[in-house]
């Protein structure tokens, strides 16, 4: 199977199980209003699907295109779809806001897109290991840390001590 038809297969799969749901309740006689909503479902789905092939295929039809890991126009893409999301709860002004990101996202992906046969790197994960300093106890700053915590823990033992004896007392 091509690789680069398995993300349009995923969004294919939504819609076809949004259809199935529309013929559901086509048979049990639900309310019109429902099955217009999960028809338009799968009318979305079906407009994602084509836009993920168009989107995943290569100008030239040289296989499919890859896109940077830390990829800045999928956070806009992202942010647009929870404000137009917003929109549809508190109100369609909220909407228009969307368009904004929308935009940047669209300017953005073009710049991302790798050079065709380019793979993304791994991306490396410090650990704690390499963070931290060789020798010592930390430093100046662990050893504010630690008096701080040491004083706040001593002065709560030393108010609860304090309660404790009055109340004994009376």
């Amino acid at each position: 199977m091509n690789p680069a038809l398995k993300p349009v297969l995923v969004v294919l799969g939504w819609a076809a199980f949004n259809a199935v749901l529309v013929l559901l309740m086509l048979v049990y006689g639900e309310n019109a209003l429902f099955i217009g909503m999960y028809g338009a479902a799968v009318g979305l789905a079906l407009l994602v699907a084509g836009a993920v092939f168009l989107g995943r295929r290569d100008p030239a039809g040289q296989g499919r295109r890859t896109v940077a890991v830390a990829s800045q126009s999928g956070l806009l893409f992202a942010l647009a779809a929870v404000l137009a999301g917003a929109g549809l709860i508190f109100g369609y002004w909220l909407t228009g806001f969307a368009i904004i990101p929308l935009l940047a996202a669209l300017a953005r992906q073009r710049k991302e897109v790798l050079p065709r046969g380019a793979a993304p790197a791994a991306t490396e994960v410090s650990t704690l290991h390499s963070q931290r300093p060789q020798g010592g106890d930390g430093g100046p700053v662990a050893k504010g840390v630690k008096a701080a915590t040491a004083t706040v823990v001593a002065a709560k033992a030393a108010g609860w001590w304090r309660r404790r004896r009055r109340s004994s007392r009376t």
